[in-house]
């Protein structure tokens, strides 16, 4: 936050400029923007407990109130997804998760053109809602 302010100090004064790419970096590291989500972190826990094939097939959308978000891009897909919430899967998750704020998994069904390889959404394509 130093550096920022030293910046702007200097900008007012009529000093020398300060890189950008370096009031960058300390915005960036003052405001938290440099840590990965919780998100990103489930990931890697996500594929482990539902394999690698569901995992393709299974995209996290988001987490929020303890409810993780999934969309499934089909109908078999999601009854193998909802096997294993039934068994437990959100207490595994919440378990290995650091922050242990999963409580819930809310599966919805998209379309099965809209997730790509690897369980990414392809950009620009509609999206059905329908969830369980």
């Amino acid at each position: 936050m130093d550096q920022l302010r030293r910046a702007w100090q200097n900008r007012q004064l009529g000093r020398d400029p300060v890189r950008l790419g370096v009031a960058v970096r300390a915005l960036v590291q003052a405001e938290g923007l440099n840590k990965p989500s919780p998100l990103a972190n489930l990931g890697g826990i996500w594929r482990e407990l539902v394999g690698v094939e569901l995992s393709r097939h299974s995209r996290l959308e988001g987490l929020r109130r303890g409810t993780l978000r999934v969309e499934v891009d089909s109908a078999a897909h999601m009854a193998e997804l909802k096997g294993l919430v039934q068994g437990g899967l959100a207490k595994q998750l919440s378990e290995r998760f650091e922050d242990g704020a999963l409580r819930a998994i809310r599966l919805r069904l998209g379309r099965q053109s809209t997730l790509g390889a690897a369980g990414r959404a392809r950009p620009g394509l509609e999206k059905r809602r329908r969830s369980c």
